[in-house]
């Protein structure tokens, strides 16, 4: 395991090194055997990059596209849709009357000069 928030266990990578053969297919049946075991998307993502050394936006790519994980697919880009929404404009288009506290928004930003 890692200090991350999201760890990687040595049966995560053990499932990765058994089946990993750089095919597509043999992804889809790490990604599945992970779910089976009740590993979260979060944890098959950081296995895919820290096995594979992709970006976090590759590696989340392959498991959202999965098909392990396709019966969430309309959620996550919908949950994936409304968080990019609240953070460029601060609201939900779907419901103008949920909006992010500017303090949210300002932990977000990096600290002017001004404040330190």
């Amino acid at each position: 395991m890692s200090g991350s928030l999201i760890p990687i266990t040595d049966e995560m990578r053990m499932i990765f090194k058994d089946h990993y053969d750089g095919t597509i297919d043999s992804l889809q049946i790490i990604l599945t055997s992970l779910k089976e075991k009740r590993y979260s998307q979060a944890q098959a993502v950081r296995l895919i990059m820290a096995e594979m050394k992709l970006s976090l936006i590759d590696a989340d790519k392959i498991v959202l596209h999965s098909i392990a994980w396709s019966d969430e697919k309309e959620g996550n880009e919908l949950f994936r849709e409304n968080f990019r929404q609240a953070v460029l404009y601060g609201k939900d288009e779907e419901d103008p009357d949920i909006t992010l506290l500017s303090s949210e928004i300002m932990l977000l930003k990096a600290p002017d000069e001004d404040s330190r």
